[in-house]
């Protein structure tokens, strides 16, 4: 591939967004991680030594909004990068 190939010009630039996405991603794992870590450690941890359910009940919400947020990024991402979401 040349320089001025438009091929290469497209591989670059699906390159930049893919690095960019993976940069959105993982700040949100750890800003999320060290949100959980910072906050909620020690209250989670008494919590699953006490009573498995509530932590049960508490720590899948949390899951489950991670999970709506990575999504939520991803179409954000993919709006900015000029691809339709599905």
């Amino acid at each position: 591939m040349q320089k001025g190939d438009p091929r290469r010009q497209q591989l670059v630039k699906i390159i930049l967004w893919f690095s960019v996405r993976m940069l959105g991603y993982v700040g949100f794992v750890l800003a999320y991680c060290f949100f959980v870590l910072l906050f909620l450690r020690e209250r989670l941890k008494d919590i699953f030594v006490d009573h498995r359910a509530i932590y049960a009940a508490i720590v899948l919400p949390l899951i489950i909004g991670q999970a709506i947020l990575l999504d939520f990024l991803t179409m954000v991402l993919r709006k900015a990068g000029g691809r339709k979401s599905k």
